[in-house]
């Protein structure tokens, strides 16, 4: 099950998705570090950083209307029951990401 589903403002309009496959939708280009070290932003980079967050994290696409995939779909990670605890990652490979939300919209039974 979901960590912060009952505590997700959006939780009627969202398909929860595999956190390592967002950070795979997200990876791709370089990043400068404080050192001024430049490395590449891996989905393994990403996913570190999210946890810097919280241990527990819920990933997941914001949907549209009646629960139906809107045209440019975003997405969250959420680490808390607040308001804002949550990321809102930029996707940069976008075939992918769609390949991910349809299959994040086919039924299934309940993720634990």
């Amino acid at each position: 099950m979901t960590h912060w589903h009952d505590e997700n403002p959006y939780a009627e309009n969202i398909a929860y998705v595999p956190i390592e496959e967002l950070a795979a939708c997200c990876a791709g280009g370089s990043l400068a570090l404080r050192d001024g070290s430049i490395v590449a932003q891996t989905p393994e980079r990403i996913l570190a950083h999210w946890r810097e967050s919280g241990a527990r994290l819920d990933a997941y696409v914001l949907l549209g209307g009646d629960r139906h995939l809107s045209a440019d779909p975003g997405a969250g990670v959420r680490y808390g029951p607040g308001p804002g605890d949550y990321i809102s990652p930029l996707v940069k490979d976008r075939e992918r990401f769609a390949a991910m939300v349809e299959e994040s919209l086919v039924p299934r039974g309940p993720r634990h």
